[in-house]
């Protein structure tokens, strides 16, 4: 049997038993029987002192590639390389810088999974400008026009239909920024914004619609500085049309976002009355922009909104019914009364965290309902309707929590048993019984990091340092609760699956549910490396080292 040396880089393809849980209680995980698990690492050989930057790194949409930055030829000479997530390839350097840079790459992966769109100074030394290459390797493609001495290409999106990149760069005049779009694969960059006033700029807060047919972006004088309109422009190029209203003296625009459905766009500005922040709802291409919130006395004002996933209502933050106290509202995108939806809360409390759920019918909220210091986690319907309390007691705020995809539970992490330990807990997104995820913790020093649900709303994958203080491993138990699975591989000792400033332990789930994509120092306690962990090979299958001269 002939085997790639791709093939020769697999780990481990051994029975993983599940993680034994000593002295177990209701609710709690229990032993299962041992499964096949397939773990390899991803990232190839790197230089004495080399290591796959401790970041985000992406995963492809198709599940079928990794993308992540590595000084893996040179000593502290970052390049972005792709491999495939399966082990069955060799990383292939995507960007072949030239020199050492002040930063990392910036890349992003199309939707489509074909190309990877780079922002980075290839000698190190020059401006950081914008690339396009096939996510199999292939030549680099400028995508950026000339810039101008001392220009830079800054913040960048790809459109969703993978068609387009639209870039904000000083392009035309040094620290003047504007906005660009060009095809993803090469062409002539166009400048979209409308003509700018002496100082102005586009802001950085610019996004495609969902249809990938227009590009909603401000443009004026800096934020906090100056008024900032919001407009509307066609993806490739044309006349920009104004979708704020006019503004009263001293205001602007604050931030906007787009529904999904491509048909509305909702701001926050001062529009109407100086100092007084509202809400807004505007057809895409324009038209006369409705108030969403109600009447506010002075001083009040939204705090912040979401757009639900079918585009139909609009959630926000206000002190609207009393002054300095955020409470949450629903109100459909066209305009019409806006709803509260949290229940009565302590004196000198506020909702804090809200999410909707991906078939826009629920809304899960933390505020103090029962007791100041008492954390609730709460769901209610987002038109409106009967809130229901998820958790049990927590004393200290709620660490995060989310729903899963198919909006039928909400995971959440909290010192919920047990003072000052956080641990992991699933609850029917309705209400009913709180189930506890994680195998028990040895003790308060220990704890679950970061956990994430799986796309296909099965399993839930946390970290956690079961094992020993600090030192994180991956795992993997049903999100309603069931047997606890290690699955990152073994560690060499002071191993640990890495962390990333903010970010916590750096993974990500392939959107197939199938593979879970991890960044370890796992063979290496100095060095940080890529890994995969993923079920699926026939237990018939053997995998053995390269021989010489079986090629």
């Amino acid at each position: 049997m002939k085997l790639s040396p791709a093939w020769s880089r697999l780990l481990f393809v051994v029975f993983l038993p599940a993680l034994v849980v000593a002295g177990l209680s209701a609710g709690r995980p229990s032993q299962a029987a041992p499964q096949l698990l397939v773990n390899v690492k991803l990232s190839g050989p790197m230089p004495s002192g080399g290591a796959v930057t401790e970041q985000w790194f992406y995963v492809s949409d198709d599940g079928q590639y990794a993308v992540y930055n590595a000084d893996a030829t040179v000593l502290g000479r970052y390049d972005t390389y792709s491999v495939r997530t399966d082990g069955q390839s060799e990383p292939v350097n995507l960007s072949h810088v030239t020199g050492n840079a002040h930063d990392w790459p910036s890349n992003r992966i199309t939707p489509d999974s074909t190309r990877v769109v780079i922002s980075m100074s290839v000698d190190g030394v020059g401006p950081y400008e914008l690339y396009s290459v096939p996510i199999t390797g292939g030549p680099l493609v400028k995508l950026n026009g000339p810039l101008v001495a001392g220009g830079n290409v800054g913040q960048y999106v790809i459109s969703d239909d993978s068609a387009w990149v639209i870039y904000l760069a000083d392009q035309v005049v040094d620290e003047v920024y504007e906005l660009f779009s060009v095809p993803v694969a090469g062409g002539t960059a166009v400048k979209l914004n409308v003509p700018l006033p002496a100082g102005g700029e586009v802001n950085m807060r610019f996004d495609t619609d969902g249809s990938s047919s227009r590009v909603v972006y401000q443009a004026g004088q800096p934020l906090g500085i100056g008024a900032s309109d919001l407009y509307s422009v066609p993806i490739a190029g044309g006349a920009s049309v104004k979708l704020s209203g006019p503004l009263v003296a001293g205001g602007t625009v604050w931030g906007f976002s787009v529904n999904p459905n491509a048909t509305r766009v909702v701001y926050s500005a001062e529009q109407d009355t100086d100092g007084v922040r509202e809400i807004f709802s505007v057809p895409l291409t324009g038209g006369t922009p409705v108030r969403l919130n109600p009447p506010l006395a002075a001083g009040r004002g939204p705090a912040g909104s979401q757009i639900s996933p079918d585009g139909t209502r609009v959630i926000y933050w206000s002190d609207q019914a009393t002054d300095g106290v955020l409470e949450l509202f629903s109100v459909p995108i066209g305009g019409g009364t806006s709803v509260k939806l949290n229940g009565p809360l302590v004196e000198g409390s506020d909702v804090g965290t809200a999410l909707i759920s991906d078939d826009s019918a629920w809304v899960v909220y933390e505020a103090n309902q029962d007791e100041f210091g008492n954390f609730n986690l709460t769901s209610v319907p987002i038109a409106g309707g009967t809130a229901v309390k998820l958790n049990g007691q927590v004393l200290s705020p709620i660490v995060s929590f989310d729903i899963s995809p198919d909006s039928a539970r909400v995971v959440y992490h909290a010192a919920e048993d047990t003072p000052g330990l956080a641990e992991l807990y699933s609850v029917p997104i309705a209400g009913g019984t709180v189930t506890t995820l994680n195998a028990p913790l040895a003790s308060n020093s220990r704890s679950v990091e970061s956990f994430a649900i799986s796309p296909l709303s099965d399993v839930v994958i946390y970290a956690a340092d079961h094992a020993a203080d600090e030192l994180y491993e991956l795992f993997s138990v049903p999100i309603g609760g069931g047997a606890v699975r290690r699955v990152s591989g073994p560690m060499v000792e002071d191993g640990s699956v890495v962390g990333a400033g903010m970010f916590s332990r750096v993974f990500r789930i392939t959107p197939d549910g199938g593979k879970v994509v991890y960044l370890a120092t796992q063979e290496d306690a100095e060095r940080a490396e890529l890994f995969a962990s993923f079920d699926g090979v026939p237990s018939n299958m053997l995998f053995l080292p390269a021989v010489a001269g079986s090629e």
